[in-house]
């Protein structure tokens, strides 16, 4: 039993190294976040800017937004052609970029066809015309990427289209014949971006279920109810937060900011995570130090818009202190105490 115990827990030590999670930045790396107007007229990327410069101050990784209102994939790929001259000088090779994301998708997938289609083989057909020129076009881009010598690149997958809010005030909605535009942007996920990123070994995050997901959940109760926006397009600040969120916890950095315990009757550290402490003076009824964090907390005002939806405070911003050898009188509730 008890070998078999070792060997089921090497088995998920395997599965989580293994896990389809992505490697955080590393030190210095420069990041292009290409994308169309959720990227250039959002928050997502500075969300992760920002937790990169708080929570790793020594990193030095800087975040370029490279998205393009309206741009498409095609677009992306003519951008980072690397042919010299042209758009290229002037835009993604701008930044020296050593690494890149990639979400596009939104403006491939159209619009115009899903309200004047007039059969649903009309529908169909634009639909697979669509698709075939994201899919070419996707690839071009990847390629020029890779050739750019981009050798850290992440592909997400295009955020949601709100194809299920019912409210008045919203943009008209882009479904017809029992197909909307946010489906055809899951096939855009499942059949083109996951099958490059087999192909290529590139890691792939998604934007698109967990923002479906709180819409769901949301719109049991209050079918107007849109984290996307009344648009149906770009998402506001609680969406962009969403969306760093799952970007931070697919890089697997979820974790304290520091912790520490303290044994107060010998008056010792015991453990310490990611900070130091001095002056320690502790006999077991009371313990006093000086606190100094190698990391500061990822700013509340930067997440408190969306903490509602996605648990950042308690995955990414514990700072933790527990204190053992107090005597029962003063610390009725247990020995050891616990401030978050």
């Amino acid at each position: 039993m008890k070998l078999r115990r070792i060997v089921l827990c090497l088995f998920y030590l395997l599965v989580l190294l293994f896990s389809a999670g992505a490697e955080p930045f590393k030190a210095n790396e420069r990041v292009a976040f290409v994308g169309d107007s959720i990227t250039h007229g959002g928050s997502y990327h500075t969300l992760i800017q920002t937790f990169y410069a708080t929570r790793f101050p020594g990193s030095n990784v800087a975040c370029f937004n490279v998205g393009v209102s309206g741009d498409t994939a095609e677009g992306g790929a003519l951008r980072a052609s690397g042919e010299g001259g042209g758009i290229w000088e002037n835009d993604v090779k701008l930044y020296r970029p050593t690494a890149a994301t990639v979400m596009l998708g939104m403006n491939d997938a159209g619009s115009w066809h899903f309200t004047h289609s007039k059969s649903e083989d009309e529908l169909t057909a634009e639909n697979e015309r669509r698709f075939e020129w994201y899919k070419n076009s996707y690839s071009a881009l990847l390629d020029n990427l890779a050739s750019a010598g981009l050798t850290h690149i992440t592909l997400i997958k295009p955020s949601a289209y709100d194809q299920t809010m019912v409210n008045p005030n919203a943009r008209e909605n882009l479904v017809a014949f029992g197909c909307g535009k946010n489906d055809l942007l899951v096939r855009f996920g499942n059949e083109v971006i996951e099958p490059e990123a087999e192909k290529r070994g590139y890691p792939v995050c998604d934007f698109n279920t967990p923002l479906l997901a709180i819409n769901a959940e949301q719109q049991k109760a209050d079918p107007a109810f849109s984290i996307i926006g009344t648009d149906r397009v770009h998402p506001g600040q609680e969406g962009h937060t969403v969306m760093a969120y799952e970007f931070l916890k697919f890089q697997q950095l979820e974790g304290p900011v520091a912790e520490i315990e303290i044994d107060a009757a010998a008056s010792k550290p015991l453990n310490l995570m990611n900070c130091e402490i001095r002056a320690l003076k502790a006999d077991g009824l009371s313990a006093e130090f000086v606190y100094a964090a190698n990391s500061l907390p990822f700013p509340r005002r930067a997440y408190e818009a969306a903490n509602q939806w996605v648990p950042i405070e308690k995955e990414f911003n514990r700072e933790t202190l527990t204190v053992t050898g107090l005597k029962p009188a003063y610390c009725p509730a247990a020995v050891s105490g616990r401030w978050l």
